[in-house]
């Protein structure tokens, strides 16, 4: 069983409390690697993977190597 952590997103604050770029967890639908990107990146440029395929975090998770949409999810939450 393959084992991936995820970040979906997590707010930032600077050092005086105010809220800042966070960043934001996706998956490229071509080659199914996960990757994190701090919200300045997402901004800064356009959202593709390193192979060139497209990073969603929209679209439904899939296991990266066999494809299939049948996952398990252990979810931890910070508030």
């Amino acid at each position: 069983m393959m084992l991936e952590k995820i970040i979906s997103f997590v707010h930032s604050f600077d050092d005086e409390g105010e809220s800042s770029d966070g960043c934001t967890g996706y998956q490229c639908q071509s080659c199914g690697k996960f990757c994190t990107l701090d919200d300045f990146e997402v901004k800064a440029k356009p959202e593709v993977c390193s192979c060139g395929g497209e990073l969603s975090r929209d679209k439904a998770l899939f296991c990266p190597q066999c494809k299939s949409k049948s996952l398990r999810y252990d979810m931890e939450f910070i508030t």
